[in-house]
């Protein structure tokens, strides 16, 4: 049932490809910060947690998750959609709450905000390629 997958980037490689370059207090926070989103993506209602990550996590295709969950096409995308809305948000809220602490602190709070910065630049970019890569498996498939 799997077929050749389209190019892909993993979030680890995508928004931590400067690992080699951090500093250890950079690589506690890229920690943390994973467990943010595994959190996030935790806090979602089962029907969205278990497609999120079938389809992120697992990287099958639209047309997999549906066969696995035996559920509708539509269904998977409406709860993709519904999942990345909530994640977004969710996600937002944790890196405004993270920026202000760190702006309180006055040990390095620039350096931390710039590490949450560098990350989320990461995340988005992220997103992004792996959305040119669904629009091009999915007008394949």
């Amino acid at each position: 049932m799997r077929q050749a997958s389209a190019p892909s980037l993993s979030l680890e490689a995508g928004g931590f490809d400067l690992l080699a370059e951090s500093t250890p207090e950079e690589i506690a926070l890229q920690g943390e910060v994973q467990a943010c989103v595994r959190s996030a993506v935790a806090s979602l209602p089962k029907p969205e947690q278990l497609v999120t990550v079938l389809f992120y996590g697992r990287h099958y295709s639209y047309a997999e998750v549906s066969a696995i969950l035996k559920i509708p096409l539509t269904t998977v995308k409406k709860c993709l959609y519904s999942a990345r809305q909530k994640l977004k948000v969710q996600l937002q809220a944790t890196l405004r709450e993270a920026s202000e602490r760190g702006s309180r602190a006055s040990d390095g709070a620039e350096g931390a905000e710039f590490v949450l910065v560098r990350w989320w630049s990461g995340v988005i970019r992220w997103v992004k390629v792996r959305q040119v890569a669904w629009q091009t498996r999915s007008s394949f498939g």
